[in-house]
């Protein structure tokens, strides 16, 4: 079934022509060598600089692109991410950025090494920089902890206070040419991403900020045209959240006034670095840390390229025809994915469709492997350092976090965070739990209901604040095996079991950050589901036990109202792990009758920006 957004308003503009729909594009650039995110960009699409960056370790690796291919050159002193840059390849600068603790440092290239050159003033990372090695702004970043609207100068020696941002910010964009002509645009305005994302677009001329167009759509850690001006510029790809959406496309052009959308990038992506102009730009690196993928994008500029914003109404005055650019979904399908390395059930997850985390399960005995999947194949990383099934899961593939589980016979409390490289120990839940409902992020996450104790079902609800549990509002229904999807303040669990009141459950409770409440039941009985989704109007249920029949095929779609069944999985399976938005999905592992599952599915909502019919007259 296709399904159109709603109209945003009806500001109907009169075209004698359709709006553009393809007058800039993305194409796949040269990758690079050194797989990275949180780099800084420099220069222009053909003569750019990758800086640092971070995929486990932080890297002082420097690469000099020619439009082409990626070279080596000179490092800088120290693994370095998040830091600002300006400049060009032959002469470029960066400064601040994280060791992870902040730091103060700049340094200039002369086209084959770095040189220490003053520092700045404070000590910040997560900034954003633009300009020349002789004419540089550092724009907000963090500061212990703390958004700033820090604005500093540089002269090609010294770095000195300027203007102050209208609206504190960090993980921001930047472009401009001097330190008295850039612009800063998106990031996040607090540092726990709870509707932090940003749109706000602010102007600087040397002495103050002036507010101008928003962008379309808010976002942070984003990429930018760095070598843009104040009158054309370039936007792309970016978070929502610290969820899911990790992994936009949007891509908006400045024309002086205001953004417009363009051309989205071939893959989305976030933590990126950019450089260029707005109509001959460069993105590197990725939030998906095993990319090296790079694109180029080509386009009109921001004062010709017309296409039309999603929304937006318009009446063709050849045609006599009302028109609306919309997005237009498709209907899912689920497709194979990569093998999991190990066949296991009982496991959890976590991350995206394009960069998961598998981990716990069981398979003739407990296991404490853990999987990254890039959109294509499994990799084994570090092992837990408690094998476990019927955990929790939640976060990112590069911020996981697992806590609970059964071992033996016995609920456990222990909880371990993933940094993408290894499993660390921290702080015991308040009551070790299995077969709970689980979702949130490493930092902010929810564990609901499930086995307190052997046979013992309970109400309990747990939340980990990034340091500790606490026990909060209990769920309605008791229930284990049940399966959970969203973030800490916006969540659904759905489904389970309870021998003692009705066996395999349909019970579905919407959470709010305070209250759960009773919703609409899903279609199909389920325990030990697989889920995926983001809030608690958007979540996708697949698979699971469906007594008395067993293991089922059936998907349902949650749009905060009612569960719709959609196209089913290829392999009925019970106790996979899942992962994902509604949109992009994976369901990995589980069993069969005949035993334990490595194969993965992939389940795609595809989506396009088409001109609607509304009306003729």
């Amino acid at each position: 079934m296709t399904v159109y957004k709603g109209i945003k308003g009806f500001n109907v503009q009169s075209l004698a022509t359709d709006p553009a729909s393809g007058v800039s594009s993305w194409a796949a650039g040269g990758d690079i060598i050194t797989a990275r995110h949180a780099m800084a960009g420099i220069g222009i699409q053909t003569a750019a600089l990758m800086v640092g960056g971070r995929n486990g370790p932080y890297k002082a690796n420097t690469e000099e692109y020619n439009g082409s291919s990626w070279a080596e050159v000179g490092d800088i002193p120290a693994g370095t991410q998040l830091l600002g840059g300006a400049g060009t390849t032959t002469a470029g600068l960066v400064f601040g950025g994280g060791t992870p603790t902040a730091v103060s440092t700049t340094l200039k290239y002369n086209g084959t090494s770095w040189a220490a050159a003053n520092s700045l003033a404070t000590a910040r990372d997560q900034l954003s920089g633009c300009g020349v090695q002789t004419s540089a702004v550092a724009i907000g970043g963090l500061v212990s902890g703390v958004v700033q609207d820090i604005t500093e100068e540089f002269d090609g020696t010294n770095w000195s206070s300027g203007g102050a941002l209208n609206t504190v910010r960090h993980r921001l964009a930047s472009a401009g040419l001097s330190n008295s002509s850039a612009m800063a645009f998106g990031g996040a305005t607090n540092t726990t991403y709870s509707g932090a994302q940003s749109a706000l677009t602010e102007i600087y001329d040397g002495t103050s900020w002036t507010e101008v167009g928003a962008m379309n759509t808010a976002r942070y850690y984003l990429g930018g045209s760095v070598s843009g001006t104040v009158t054309s510029a370039l936007a792309f790809g970016g978070a929502l959240d610290e969820a899911s959406n990790r992994q936009l496309q949007n891509t908006e052009l400045w024309n002086g006034t205001s953004w417009s959308n363009s051309t989205n990038l071939s893959t989305g992506n976030s933590n990126l670095s950019g450089a260029g102009t707005s109509s001959s730009a460069l993105s590197a690196g990725s939030y998906i840390g095993t990319s090296t993928a790079t694109e180029e994008f080509t386009g009109a500029g921001g004062v010709t390229d017309t296409i039309q914003n999603e929304g937006q109404v318009y009446y063709n005055t050849t045609t006599n025809l009302l028109k609306l650019t919309a997005t237009v979904y498709g209907t899912g399908t689920w497709a194979s994915g990569g093998a999991l390395n190990l066949a296991r059930t009982n496991l959890a997850g976590c991350g995206t469709q394009g960069a998961g985390l598998a981990f716990g399960g069981q398979n003739a005995g407990f296991k404490n492997e853990s999987e990254e999947y890039d959109g294509t194949s499994w990799v084994e990383g570090n092992n837990l350092n408690t094998a476990m099934a019927y955990l929790g899961g939640c976060g990112t593939q590069t911020a996981g976090l697992a806590f609970g589980g059964g071992s033996g016979g016995s609920e456990v409390n222990g909880t371990e965070e993933y940094n993408g490289t290894s499993w660390i120990e921290v702080n015991n839940m308040v009551v070790g739990t299995s077969e709970m409902g689980s979702f949130g992020l490493q930092t902010a996450a929810i564990s609901a209901s499930g086995q307190a104790a052997p046979n013992t079902t309970t109400v309990n609800v747990q939340s980990y604040d990034g340091t500790c549990w606490s026990e909060t509002t209990n769920v309605n229904t008791a229930r284990y095996a049940l399966t959970g999807a969203g973030i800490q303040t916006s969540g659904i669990v759905f489904g389970g079991y309870n021998g003692g009141t009705g066996g395999v459950k349909n019970e579905t409770e919407s959470w709010n950050g305070i209250a759960w409440t009773e919703v609409a039941v899903l279609n199909t009985v389920r325990d030990i589901a697989g889920g995926a989704g983001i809030s608690n109007s958007s979540a996708l249920a697949f698979g699971g036990t469906d007594a008395p029949t067993g293991q089922t095929v059936n998907t349902e779609q949650w749009d905060g109202s009612a569960w719709t069944e959609v196209a089913n999985l290829a392999t009925a399976r019970g106790g996979l792990g899942g992962t994902g938005t509604v949109n992009l999905a994976l369901g990995f592992g589980g069993t069969t009758p005949a035993g334990a599952l490595a194969n993965t599915e992939e389940w795609t909502i595809p989506s396009s920006v088409n001109n609607v019919t509304v009306a003729s007259s």
